[in-house]
């Protein structure tokens, strides 16, 4: 009994110095979730829990469902080992997921790099293997580990390159990119480190795809909205709100002639949205960018002018 009381007060002191010092001991969910995120990408490139618990101290049984199945909060008493954890290569000629190897190819033909390129530099005689790859009809159920470890030592290499370096003309570029976006490859800059090879990991297009205010960013910018942000504005609509802007537009000392000349706006616009005409956020990109140009003289969000759908 003693024992448990011991270990109890060790406990309650942890806590106490971890909030002292600015250390929660429940980790925020994006930063658990950048570490299964790095367990996932791991277990896929080839390594096995085993080897991952040797390095942290983890029980496998833990990190395997921990991957499977995700966590809404963790301890940091198990995070922080898990950040710890670094990649060991498995044998070459292991069959790894080919999530990653195809995610990195759909980068470097997006970034104009054509296929026969690509399929010479990995050493395939010609580009079929790897179109149907690409496609997804072959290479379903997994890749060497050799190939894959080619696929990313190239991504890396290219990384910044330009493909007028290695003799690509501005056509065959230009025609390989093309390809590229209409199949909707995604480019390298929505991955990082610990995403891109993680089955379960989405392209972050906006930083907050999958979630409503990630519909919204799609909207805001212009950029093509992903498969995880397909559903959410059906889901969380926004309502833009007449009153509220209009108060605070008054709190913030501008008439509506003074924001219509700050923003570059054509005259009447402010008071045809005041009055409820005229808006919706599925608006043209040139309204959504007044928009953008009136929350930044402003300094507000557009939840701070509107309101959601209650159903």
């Amino acid at each position: 009994m003693s024992n448990r009381s011991d270990d109890w007060v060790r406990y309650r002191k942890q806590q106490v110095y971890l909030r002292q010092t600015g250390r929660p001991s429940r980790i925020p969910l994006a930063d658990v979730e950048r570490a299964l995120h790095r367990v996932r990408s791991f277990h896929a490139r080839g390594m096995t829990y085993v080897q991952m618990a040797r390095q942290c101290g983890v029980p496998p049984r833990t990190l395997a469902e921990a991957a499977r199945r995700g966590r809404a909060y963790m301890r940091r008493v198990t995070w922080q080992p898990l950040m710890t954890i670094r990649f060991e290569e498995p044998d070459p000629h292991a069959w790894v997921s080919p999530v990653g190897a195809r995610r990195r190819l759909h980068a470097m033909w997006l970034d104009g790099y054509p296929l026969p390129w690509l399929a010479e530099r990995l050493g395939y005689g010609d580009r079929s293997y790897l179109q149907a790859f690409i496609r997804g009809t072959k290479g379903a159920r997994g890749i060497r580990y050799c190939n894959a470890r080619a696929v990313a030592d190239l991504y890396s290499k290219l990384d910044g390159a330009d493909p007028a370096d290695f003799g690509i003309g501005k056509q065959s570029a230009s025609f390989a990119a093309t390809s590229a976006r209409k199949r909707g490859c995604a480019p390298r800059a929505v991955w990082d480190e610990d995403t891109i090879d993680d089955p379960q990991a989405i392209p972050e297009w906006t930083g907050a795809c999958g979630t409503p205010q990630g519909w919204r960013i799609h909207r805001r910018e212009g950029i093509p909205v992903c498969a995880a942000c397909e559903d959410k504005g059906d889901e969380s609509e926004p309502v833009f709100s007449p009153a509220k802007f209009r108060d605070l537009r008054v709190s913030k000392g501008f008439s509506q002639a003074a924001l219509e000349e700050a923003v570059g706006a054509g005259n009447g616009l402010i008071s045809m949205w005041e009055r409820g005409e005229g808006w919706t956020y599925r608006s043209s990109t040139r309204r959504l960018q007044v928009l953008e140009k009136i929350m930044t003289q402003l300094d507000c969000t557009f939840d701070d002018i509107s309101e959601e759908i209650n159903e």
